[in-house]
């Protein structure tokens, strides 16, 4: 019968139904729109290539989840980009928790509002750390104050954001 039984989600259905929580966790961890995209893609191509039993939605998520996780930080680890993992594990049981009850758009409106609400230079560490990739020394140059000063505010945005991402969606 191959990779697939009978009676299961062929891999088309599976990609369909599973491709747009992929992409909006691998954002949620801090991927670019174009790593995302590119990581949601190589996800389904692992699972083809190395099989799939389906044994149900919550443990079809969890599976998909994990082989994105693991390509992202792949990717970061190629780039020599410093890997949080404390923070992909938190990120992790955040967004397990809330994709119990939605599909991600509640949870786009929400980052949106907070990162509006953190004041200019928070915001600004944030950006260039998530959505530039850049490091720790990199930004602390841009913006001419230490590294220890760059960590810790965004130790403190990051703190900020998901109070309020939390406060947003009542988790």
């Amino acid at each position: 019968m191959g990779l697939l039984q009978m009676n299961q989600p062929d891999i088309a259905t599976i990609v369909r139904e599973h491709q747009a929580g992929v992409w909006r966790y691998l954002r949620f961890l801090g991927c670019d729109e174009h790593d995302a995209d590119e990581l949601t893609q190589a996800t389904f191509i692992d699972v083809l290539r190395k099989g799939f039993e389906h044994q149900g939605e919550a443990k079809t998520k969890a599976f998909l989840r994990s082989k994105a996780r693991f390509l992202y930080l792949s990717l970061r680890r190629t780039r020599k980009q410093q890997v949080g993992l404390a923070d992909i594990e938190e990120a992790d049981v955040i967004w397990q928790e809330y994709e119990r009850d939605n599909d991600g758009d509640d949870y786009v409106e929400a980052i949106t509002r907070c990162m509006e609400a953190l004041d200019e230079r928070s915001a600004l560490v944030i950006r260039m750390q998530y959505r530039e990739d850049r490091g720790v020394a990199d930004i602390s140059y841009a913006l001419g104050i230490g590294e220890s000063n760059v960590k810790a505010i965004a130790m403190r945005a990051r703190e900020s954001l998901r109070k309020c991402i939390e406060r947003k969606l009542g988790l």
